[in-house]
C-alpha cells in the first residue's frame, strides 16, 4: 500500500521561532501513524519565497517557462500530497504573513480535495487558539477539507525542547493524535473513492 504523504507547513520565520521544535515532534508523530512527513519551511525553500510574492504561480502566462523553479517544484509536491498539516502561531489574532504568502502562491486546484489539520502553538497560555477560527475558512477557500479535530499547544517552550522531545507531562499534546488520525482517515477515504470515481473539478 502506498504511504500517505503529508505536507507539513511551518508558519513562522521570526528569530527564536518555536515552529522547528514542533515540526520535529510532528515528523515522528506522523511516522508513528505510518504516514510520510514532508516539511515545508519558508526559511529553507529559497530567499525569494520569504519575500512578498507579487505573482502567484497561476498568474504567469506560461508558468512552466516563466515561474521560479522552487515554485514549480513545490506546486508539484502539493499536487502529489495526500494531505496537509498547518503548524501555526498567532500574529495579532491572525495568520503569520509568511504562511499566507506561501499558501497564496499556489492555485486552489493544487490543494483541492485533500484533508488538512491545524495545530496552533504559543509561548503564552492560550496556544494561539484564535488563529484557528481564521485558518478554517481560509483553508477551505483554498480547496482543502479541514478536519474537525484540532490541537492547541500553550507554553510550547516548556512542552518540547529544541529537538522536539517532550519535556513536560505531555498533556498539551494529547489532541495531536486525534488530528493525525482524522487526516489519515479522510486521506485514505478520498484516495479509495477516487480509484473508481473522478473527484469533482
Amino acid at each position: 500500500m502506498t504511504t500517505l504523504k503529508i505536507l507539513v507547513f511551518i508558519g513562522s520565520v521570526r528569530p527564536g521561532r518555536m515552529a522547528e521544535r514542533l515540526g520535529k515532534f510532528i515528523e515522528t508523530a506522523l511516522e508513528n501513524h505510518s504516514m510520510q512527513p514532508i516539511i515545508i519551511d519558508p526559511m529553507t525553500l529559497s530567499q525569494s519565497s520569504l519575500e512578498l510574492n507579487q505573482t502567484p504561480l497561476h498568474f504567469y502566462s506560461d508558468p512552466e517557462s516563466d515561474a521560479p523553479s522552487w515554485m514549480k517544484d513545490l506546486n508539484e509536491c502539493i499536487r502529489r500530497a495526500s494531505g496537509f498539516l498547518i503548524l501555526c502561531s498567532e500574529y495579532n489574532c491572525g495568520i503569520p504573513p509568511a504562511l499566507s504568502n506561501l499558501l497564496n502562491t499556489f492555485p486552489p486546484w493544487s490543494y483541492k480535495h485533500r484533508p488538512v489539520g491545524i495545530i496552533s502553538y504559543s509561548t503564552g497560555n492560550f496556544g494561539a487558539v484564535r488563529v484557528i477560527s481564521v485558518l478554517r475558512p481560509y483553508l477551505t477557500e483554498l480547496g482543502m477539507i479541514v478536519v474537525p479535530a484540532y490541537a492547541t499547544i500553550p507554553l510550547i517552550q516548556e512542552t518540547l525542547d529544541e529537538d522536539g522531545n517532550v519535556v513536560s507531562n505531555g498533556f498539551e499534546l494529547k489532541n495531536i493524535d486525534k488530528v493525525l488520525t482524522e487526516i489519515k482517515f479522510y486521506a485514505k477515504a478520498i484516495k479509495a473513492y477516487s480509484v473508481n470515481h473522478p473527484l469533482p473539478s
